[in-house]
């Protein structure tokens, strides 16, 4: 009666839905799955084609300097201080060109479905 008075609707604009007392089971919510978008294969296929081993040879190699020091070090400020002085010196073009490849995927498969 309130969304009547308040929005002047008429008998019947409304349907009336019977309360749900507690401790009666409510009825399942089900939602619509959405059909895969197209492309979803082709980055799946993307994700697959780094494998774990390859992505951990990638970071180990950026990283061994780091463990080596921290290894060989017994003081935490002076490990800090050659942390930062041999950060300049890690190798990480594999890894900047993966991750520009990965980027570059993604960038083109959202502009193809976008428009959409």
């Amino acid at each position: 009666s309130y969304y009547q008075r308040t929005y002047n609707l008429e008998e019947g604009d409304i349907e009336a839905k019977a309360k749900v007392e507690p401790g009666e089971p409510k009825a399942p919510v089900e939602f619509a799955e959405a059909d895969p978008s197209p492309g979803e294969a082709e980055l799946a296929d993307l994700e697959a084609a780094v494998s774990d081993e390859e992505l951990q040879t990638i970071v180990e190699g950026i990283l061994k300097p780091v463990f080596k020091l921290f290894k060989e070090s017994g003081d935490l400020t002076e490990t800090m201080g050659e942390l930062v002085k041999i950060y300049p010196k890690m190798d990480t073009d594999q890894l900047q060109d993966l991750l520009a490849r990965i980027i570059f995927v993604s960038e083109v498969w959202g502009r193809i479905n976008g428009a959409d």
